[in-house]
């Protein structure tokens, strides 16, 4: 009985590693998927820098035609999360920049003079 138990013990802990290791492998493609999204979600646009407010984390940005997401030329507020990325931006620059759309907020990414 005891040899029993032993062997049912044995099959059982290695059938629960084979499940971790599907679930582990699984989550790591998942991951990588997730990654891949949000690469290619990076919308890219060019403008000129209308206001920077720094206390709301905007920046308002004259941008011309963004095809990719259907936006005519418009005038509009970026958010921005790391304001070391705007260090050498100053109002009236014209720039280009990347950005990724997250419900109705625009995630300012990347951001140069040109």
């Amino acid at each position: 009985m005891r040899k029993l138990l032993t062997i049912t013990a044995i099959s059982f802990i290695s059938i629960l590693s084979l499940n971790t290791q599907a679930v582990e492998k699984n989550l790591d493609s998942t991951l990588i998927t997730a990654e891949t999204k949000i690469q290619e979600d990076f919308i890219s646009s060019k403008g000129i820098v209308n206001d920077i407010d720094f206390a709301n984390k905007k920046i308002t940005i004259a941008h011309e035609e963004i095809p990719s997401v259907s936006w005519p030329a418009m005038t509009m507020r970026f958010t921005f999360s790391a304001p070391e990325i705007l260090d050498k931006i100053k109002i009236g620059n014209e720039v280009s920049f990347s950005f990724v759309q997250q419900g109705n907020t625009s995630l300012l990414k990347q951001i140069k003079v040109k």
